[in-house]
């Protein structure tokens, strides 16, 4: 009883932690691809007034 006890408890926190760290991957890619997508469009914007 208490093996299973202390099995489900690691089991549990180890998919927790590994879940949460794939979340904070994921996060970090978007917010990655967010940035850069705000640079390219100050580039373009600061193009496109250079060219006016």
């Amino acid at each position: 009883m208490f093996d299973r006890k202390v099995i489900r408890f690691l089991v549990g926190s180890t998919i927790i932690s590994s879940l949460f760290s794939v979340g904070i991957v994921i996060l970090t890619i978007l917010h990655h691809l967010r940035i850069q997508e705000l640079i390219l469009d100050t580039r373009r914007s600061l193009q496109n007034s250079n060219l006016e």
